[in-house]
């Protein structure tokens, strides 16, 4: 199993925050969503997510979509947005603050999203 249900939570939350329309899926709908997707890592679903957003789309995109943008993505010969660092809860921190928390210095969400993409893992939690 890739996805875990924080995995699922953080994605549905970004997702919805993005386009509004999604929060009118019932549950069915949104459970189905995430079985199709329970294939591919969450990084890469999430990678594409941002793909699909960066293109503009006006309304959330159907599974299928979604699917083909990570297919998309194995195919591409490199990726100029590394996989984003888990993000803090709705108002805990901003990005600037998680990002220095988790690596101890004064770093941007870009370089933190570049070091996790890396495989540089960060600061155990307190």
């Amino acid at each position: 199993m890739l996805w875990s249900t924080g995995a699922r939570y953080e994605a549905w939350r970004w997702l919805s925050a993005r386009w509004p329309d999604a929060l009118d899926w019932d549950q069915e709908t949104i459970t189905a969503f995430f079985e199709d997707l329970e294939p591919y890592p969450p990084a890469q679903v999430m990678h594409a997510l941002h793909n699909l957003r960066d293109q503009g789309r006006e309304f959330a995109p159907r599974v299928s979509v979604v699917i083909a943008a990570v297919r998309a993505l194995e195919d591409e010969p490199s990726r100029d947005r590394p996989a984003l660092p888990p993000p803090p809860l709705p108002g805990q921190m901003s990005w600037a603050e998680y990002a220095r928390r988790q690596f101890g210095e004064e770093i941007s969400v870009r370089e933190a999203a570049r070091r996790y993409a890396r495989g540089e893992l960060p600061l155990e939690e307190e």
